[in-house]
């Protein structure tokens, strides 16, 4: 492909993109917050409320509420009128990510390397930490179920090993670090990502977050 057809079709993409409403960030953020209350909403009713533990069900429901958050989130992105915008998107959504990251595991490596530390700098701490987990969670799963697999192109592994569903949920690929350290270690281009994100964006700030890294 030259440039006069790059360009053409990136014409295309923003005429196309252009016609589309924008969708304000409330109604995405709303739309993302059903989305988690009904997953919990099935999970309880299923798992505590039916005592249902048949896998292929959870996994049906899980993927579900993955297909459904990654359509909603790409459907925003693609609601911002031009490609330039929804490549700031993107891009915006990882720098937060790793702003966010950041400052976690900077207060959480400030508590560790100090047990003594007196109260009246350890509970502000606590409490800054509390809040970027509040905020940071819910971020890091959608951003795995989403960009993250678009990065690695895989179908994430929502369901784990242990004795009970809710167990083996816990234990799935929901979190982007998950999904780094199911890859950090595969002689694959998906595990050279895994090794360069690791490497430059997490390292820097907790060097065992993505476990054993195999230099390659």
């Amino acid at each position: 492909m030259n440039l006069d057809q790059l360009n053409q079709v990136l014409g295309l993409l923003n005429t196309v993109m252009g016609m589309m409403p924008k969708v304000s960030l409330y109604y995405f953020a709303a739309a993302i917050a059903a989305g988690w209350a009904l997953l919990i909403l099935a999970g309880v009713v299923y798992i505590n409320l039916l005592h249902g533990e048949n896998d292929y069900v959870i996994s049906r429901m899980l993927n579900t509420f993955w297909v459904y958050m990654a359509g909603a989130t790409v459907a925003f992105v693609l609601t911002r009128g031009s490609v330039l915008n929804a490549i700031a998107w993107w891009l915006g959504s990882m720098i937060v990510f790793e702003m966010l990251f950041m400052q976690f595991a900077l207060a959480y490596n400030k508590l560790k390397a100090n047990p003594d530390m007196p109260g009246w700098k350890r509970y502000p701490l606590l409490a800054f930490l509390l809040g970027v987990l509040i905020v940071g969670f819910p971020f890091d799963v959608n951003f795995n179920l989403t960009w993250g697999r678009m990065m690695f192109w895989q179908k994430p592994l929502l369901i784990g090993h242990g004795e009970t569903p809710w167990k083996r949920i816990s234990h799935g690929d929901w979190t982007l670090t998950a999904t780094l350290i199911r890859n950090v270690a595969a002689y694959t281009w998906q595990g050279s990502l895994a090794r360069f994100i690791c490497l430059k964006l997490i390292h820097p700030w907790d060097k065992t977050h993505c476990g054993k890294i195999v230099l390659l």
